[in-house]
């Protein structure tokens, strides 16, 4: 799967999603998360070699699934809540 994909994710929105989701407010004690992705995108080379690297990074792609917070678009900071795991992306008037 990640053959295909791995030249479009993009590693600083990825590892800072996963950043924020760990040391975010709504994370509890039951909650069990991945380890922390690294900083530097890694090569397809070391996803081959590194095997707890590459269950790390399944588990944040596959696994996570984020129920109520918020996505900020990163272009125009405009903010989308969501709850029980579905985003209201919905147009405002102005935007129609």
């Amino acid at each position: 799967m990640l053959l295909n994909t791995w030249n479009r994710i993009d590693w600083g929105c990825l590892s800072g999603a996963a950043a924020a989701i760990a040391k975010g407010e709504a994370a509890t004690d039951e909650d069990v998360l991945p380890r922390a992705l690294p900083a530097e995108k890694p090569t397809l080379a070391e996803l081959e070699s590194e095997e707890e690297l590459a269950e790390t990074l399944w588990t944040w792609l596959m696994c996570v699934h984020i129920t109520t917070g918020q996505l900020t678009c990163p272009g125009t900071g405009r903010v989308f809540a969501f709850k029980d795991a579905i985003p209201n992306m919905s147009l405002l008037e102005d935007e129609v």
